[in-house]
């Protein structure tokens, strides 16, 4: 996708520098080319984003609680959601992640949480270990609201 998108600057810088250019072409061209980078931009942020937050997830987590997330965090401009841009960019996130294929993987789907989406390549030991200190925090958690005891 972003490859798409550099050619298409490319294409639009080398037709820039030609001197025969009349300025109403080139007016159109050069707003074609703000739109471009401004897209690149959002894209490059969007999949940041994305990538940090499966991450931080495991490797894993479901179309809907990633569409939660992107709406708790800012555009990169910060004057939208992250999910607002997104669907600016690429009308929705299942659209989104299917294009961004070589990063994530869409899995089953779930009536309720959407699709499970996966980070591409992700190590599973770094999978597991992230999990396994999900899981501890998730009891540490749980210990400290019951003043550091519980029974198991």
């Amino acid at each position: 996708r972003l490859q798409k998108i550099d050619n298409n600057i490319d294409g639009l810088m080398k037709a820039l520098k030609s001197e025969t250019l009349d300025q109403s072409k080139r007016d159109i061209m050069e707003g074609d080319l703000v739109k471009l980078l401004e897209k690149r931009k959002s894209i490059i942020f969007l999949r940041s984003l994305l990538h940090s937050h499966l991450e931080s997830k495991g490797g894993e987590a479901w179309s809907r609680d990633i569409g939660i997330h992107l709406n708790k965090n800012l555009s990169s401009t910060g004057d939208q959601s992250a999910l607002s841009e997104l669907k600016e960019v690429s009308d929705s996130l299942l659209k989104f992640l299917a294009s961004e294929h070589d990063i994530f993987t869409l899995l089953e789907e779930n009536e309720e949480r959407g699709r499970l989406v996966q980070l591409r390549n992700f190590e599973e030991s770094n999978h597991y270990k992230n999990r396994q200190n999900y899981l501890r925090s998730l009891i540490h958690q749980y210990l400290m609201s019951k003043g550091g005891e519980a029974w198991s």
